[in-house]
C-alpha cells in the first residue's frame, strides 16, 4: 500500500468519525434528560434557582450524586447539605449546573467499554485528578476563571476518548497500541492512525449536545492553549493540570509518553513548574472517594 493510499484511507476514516460523532448515533450513551434540560436552562436568561431545583429533583440518582459532591472536600464546609435548595445556596447556581453536567455525562459513559491497555475507570481517575488540580490552581490565580468551571472542564477534557472507543473500538485499540509501541502521546497516535484527535472529537460532541462554550474550550484546546499574557484562560489550566497528572501517573489516559507543556503556560499562571507535583498530589488526596461518588 502506497503512502498516498494510506493517507486517503486515513482521511476517509477521520471524516467518518467526525460524522458519527455529531449524528444522532444510537451507539453513544443516552444522556439523562435532565442534562439536556440543564443545557436549555443555562441558555435561558430567565431561568432561576427554583427551575433548577425542580429539574434536578426529577432524577433521584443525579440528585444523590450532586448532593454527595456538594458535601465533598472540594466544597468543604462546617455544615452538611441535605437537599438541592441548600446545595444551590451553599455552592452556587453555576456550580450545581456544572456538577449536573459533569456527573450526568460521566455516569452515562460509565466504565463498561475497555480496550487493550486502556481502562475507562482509570481514565475517569485521571480526569478527576485533572479536575481537582485545575480547581486548586484557579484559586491561586485571582480573577481568572471560576473554580467550578475549571473543575468541570478538567473532568470532561478527555471525553473524546470514550466517544472514540465507543463508536470505533477497533481503530481506537490500534491507536492505543500505537501510542504504547512508539512511546508517543495518544493524541499523536490518533492523528497518525485515524486522522482526527480526541480533543476535536470531544468538542464536536459537546457542540452537538449544546455544552456551554466555557467548558468546550477545555476539551478543544487543552493540548494547544493560547498563551495570552495577563489572560489565563480555562484551557491553560486544563493543559497544565493534564500534563502534571500524566507525569505523576495518576489514573491512565492512554499515553505512551506524557504530553509536553506549552512554553509559557505555567508562567502565565504565576506558578513554578517545580511546585506542580506537590500541588497536584495535595489536590488528589481524596480521589478514590470522589471516584466512587462519580461512578
Amino acid at each position: 500500500m502506497t503512502q498516498q493510499t494510506r493517507d486517503g484511507e486515513r482521511e476517509k476514516l477521520a471524516l467518518e468519525i467526525a460524522g458519527a460523532v455529531v449524528a444522532d448515533n444510537d451507539k453513544l450513551p443516552t444522556l439523562p434528560s435532565v442534562v439536556w434540560e440543564i443545557n436549555r436552562l443555562i441558555r435561558d436568561e430567565k431561568s432561576s434557582a427554583a427551575d433548577l431545583e425542580r429539574l434536578i429533583m426529577t432524577d433521584p440518582v443525579l440528585t444523590s450524586k450532586v448532593l454527595a459532591f456538594a458535601n465533598s472536600v472540594f466544597f468543604a464546609s462546617r455544615s452538611t447539605t441535605s437537599n438541592i435548595r441548600q446545595a444551590i445556596v451553599r455552592v452556587g447556581l453555576n456550580t450545581v449546573q456544572n456538577l449536573i453536567l459533569g456527573v450526568g455525562v460521566t455516569g452515562a459513559f460509565g466504565t463498561k467499554g475497555e480496550a487493550e491497555g486502556f481502562s475507562l475507570t482509570e481514565l475517569w481517575r485521571h480526569s478527576l485528578g485533572v479536575a481537582a488540580t485545575c480547581a486548586t490552581m484557579v484559586r491561586r490565580v485571582p480573577l481568572s476563571v471560576p473554580p467550578e468551571d475549571a473543575y468541570t472542564a478538567g473532568l470532561l477534557h478527555d471525553l473524546g476518548k470514550p466517544i472514540l472507543m465507543t463508536l470505533f473500538p477497533e481503530p481506537f485499540r490500534a491507536v492505543v497500541e500505537d501510542a504504547r509501541r512508539r512511546a508517543v502521546t495518544i493524541r499523536q497516535a490518533e492523528w497518525d492512525t485515524v486522522g482526527i484527535t480526541h480533543d476535536l472529537v470531544g468538542d464536536l460532541y459537546a457542540q452537538s449536545v449544546h455544552f456551554p462554550e466555557r467548558l468546550r474550550r477545555g476539551m478543544r484546546f487543552h493540548h494547544q492553549p493560547e498563551i495570552v499574557p495577563g489572560r489565563p484562560s480555562i484551557e491553560v489550566f486544563v493543559h497544565v493540570a493534564d500534563a502534571v497528572i500524566n507525569g505523576l501517573g495518576i489514573g491512565e489516559s492512554g499515553n505512551g509518553a506524557a504530553p509536553d507543556l506549552v512554553p509559557g503556560a505555567v508562567e502565565l499562571l504565576g506558578l513554578q513548574e517545580s511546585e506542580l507535583p506537590e500541588l497536584a498530589e495535595t489536590s488528589c488526596q481524596r480521589l478514590d472517594e470522589e471516584l466512587s461518588m462519580l461512578l
